[in-house]
């Protein structure tokens, strides 16, 4: 009996697996995510290959450095498909009954990223005295405006807005802190208010930059 139950699961995640390489080109934007879809997502993630990364490639726009002022070098989103995706990828000891079990019926959110570096014609000022062995920095970042719209200008309002500063690698014997390069801003929204529909991620930096993304659910998962 047991072989037989163990037989069948074997058999639905290998059609599973599959399926999962096909599906999503023709999938759209769905959210609360079913069994089948955890799958699906599990065996992208699951493969970490060329499929896995071209998968997750479409979910991030990158942009040229401009003449002068802050690099607004990427913009992503992470639907909870491609969250699935990413965590299935990175995680040992992971498989498609426990991603289901994992996942299914828990609510789950909608993230946009955005990376911003400084440039020679835009520093990042330190707020405490120069010559201070442990310098701290300002939060920069929260001097950029960044939205997020869909359809027909329906804006969407972030839950929670983060920044992390972002550093470049040190020495292990380096003593001291070192200046940061740049910070990634995380939006946080409700997943179920998002549409299979555009959605566009803007980004304006106080020197007067616009920068926007868009994105086509409807066409990703």
């Amino acid at each position: 009996m047991f072989t037989r139950v163990h037989s069948r699961f074997m058999i639905a995640d290998l059609c599973t697996l599959i399926l999962a390489c096909v599906v999503p080109a023709f999938a759209a934007y769905i959210y609360p995510l079913s069994s089948t879809d955890i799958r699906d997502a599990y065996f992208i993630g699951r493969r970490n290959d060329g499929v896995t990364s071209d998968f997750l490639l479409k979910y991030k726009r990158h942009f040229d450095m401009p003449p002068s002022g802050p690099y607004i070098s990427d913009v992503a989103i992470e639907t909870p498909f491609a969250q699935i995706v990413a965590y299935s990828s990175q995680t040992a000891n992971f498989d498609a009954p426990t991603a289901v079990q994992q996942f299914q019926d828990r609510p789950m959110k909608f993230f946009a990223h955005v990376s911003i570096f400084a440039t020679d014609s835009y520093k990042i000022e330190q707020t405490n005295p120069t010559n201070s062995l442990y310098p701290s920095y300002r939060s920069f970042w929260q001097d950029f405006k960044i939205g997020l719209v869909q359809g027909n200008n329906r804006v969407i309002q972030p839950t929670s807005i983060n920044g992390e500063s972002l550093y470049p690698p040190t020495p292990a014997d380096s003593v001291g802190s070192t200046a940061p390069i740049g910070a990634r801003v995380d939006l946080e929204y409700p997943a179920k208010k998002i549409e299979a529909d555009s959605v566009t991620i803007s980004v304006d930096s106080p020197d007067g930059q616009h920068i926007e993304a868009s994105f086509d659910l409807t066409t990703l998962r």
